[in-house]
């Protein structure tokens, strides 16, 4: 929903860090679209922060039409521009549905406006909900790998007691399972599972809406953004590691080695720092074929390759071998600065209670 509040941003990244396609909600307000719309403007800012956490389907929702009568001409203008940046920043234009809507009534939500609707004079798009129900949400998952599987939320229900609910990035989970809880290194035993807040005999690799209810486990070894994974093939616990990272638009100032910035990546932040730059990446690489010079500083819209230092052990992976645990984002100051993926494991560390396993 933007412009919002910056706080949320972080909760905002966690989200779309696990989602499969994204609806922007945009308000059409004159001076306040503008204003989400401006250099460093937060429509902008969520705009990057989808497509860099690699979502490519996307829904923006024109809202709070009713403020200029529904007219055509400002649907169109907020489309034009909105439609130039995101192709700018990566999205193809066959992959944007464009809906406009006012909440204040309903209008174009749920079902398209009746035909004396002034909506319905030019309009002859979806509403929002059909534009979702058409989505091509097909995607290929690896059910037979390894289970990973990320937190999202911990809580106590009545049918399945301690319960975390997230996403099953790959494998597959059935009760009975015994699974590997990181980074603290602890085991547990899935007692039950839901999928869609239904019952399930078990839950694969793509579904977003799992619950696991675990047992033999102590509570406060669970938290978000743990990553629950097989106990034969865990996830790499990382202290430090390589990435290429591209440096948002409209930062304060550049990016210095040494800064110490914070790092979310799917459901967790930690504290990290720019221990090292290596070199920054030219498209197309060096015309005279030299090799690059190291960078003394990172400037918006550069792309660097970069080592970074962890306070704490985390748990991330490689990006050509998990797409969601290989991707983060960089804070500073309450925005983002940029957007990377990890390249390489350089330095791992063992769980915080291995002298228990």
């Amino acid at each position: 929903d933007a412009p919002g509040h910056r706080d949320f941003v972080p909760t905002m990244i966690s989200g779309a860090s696990l989602a499969n396609a994204a609806v922007l909600v945009i308000e059409s307000t004159r001076g306040d679209f503008e204003g989400g719309f401006s250099e460093g403007g937060q429509t902008k800012e969520h705009a990057i922060l989808l497509r860099s956490l690699g979502l490519s389907r996307i829904v923006v929702c024109v809202n709070k039409m009713d403020d200029s009568g529904f007219s055509e001409d400002r649907f169109n203008t907020i489309k034009e521009q909105v439609g130039t940046f995101m192709t700018k920043v990566g999205f193809k234009g066959d992959d944007i549905v464009y809906v406009p809507a006012s909440g204040l009534h309903g209008d174009n939500l749920v079902s398209q406006p009746s035909a004396g609707h002034p909506l319905a004079q030019w309009y002859k798009g979806p509403s929002l909900m059909d534009a979702l129900e058409e989505m091509n949400l097909d995607e290929e998952y690896d059910v037979l790998g390894p289970t990973q599987f990320v937190t999202t939320n911990v809580t106590r229900s009545f049918t399945l007691g301690l319960t975390v609910s997230g996403r099953l990035v790959a494998g597959n989970i059935a009760p009975g399972d015994r699974l590997l809880i990181l980074p603290v290194g602890e085991v547990a035993t899935v007692k039950a599972l839901e999928v869609a807040n239904e019952g399930a005999p078990c839950a694969l690799a793509g579904d977003c809406a799992v619950s696991l209810g675990l047992q033999d486990i102590d509570p406060d070894f669970v938290s978000t953004g743990s990553v629950i994974c097989d106990p034969e093939k865990p996830v790499p616990i990382v202290t430090k590691f390589s990435a290429q990272i591209v440096a948002m638009p409209g930062m304060s100032r550049p990016m210095l080695q040494g800064d110490r910035l914070l790092l979310h990546a799917g459901a967790f932040n930690e504290v990290a720092t720019l221990s090292k730059f290596i070199e920054l990446i030219e498209k197309g690489g060096k015309k005279d074929g030299s090799k690059p010079k190291r960078p003394r500083f990172i400037n918006s819209g550069q792309s660097a390759r970069v080592e970074i230092t962890l306070d704490r052990p985390c748990v991330l992976q490689k990006f050509s071998e998990s797409k969601l645990l290989g991707r983060f984002m960089l804070r500073f100051g309450g925005r983002t600065v940029a957007a990377g993926v990890v390249l390489d494991i350089l330095e791992v560390a063992l769980p915080l209670n291995a002298e228990g396993l």
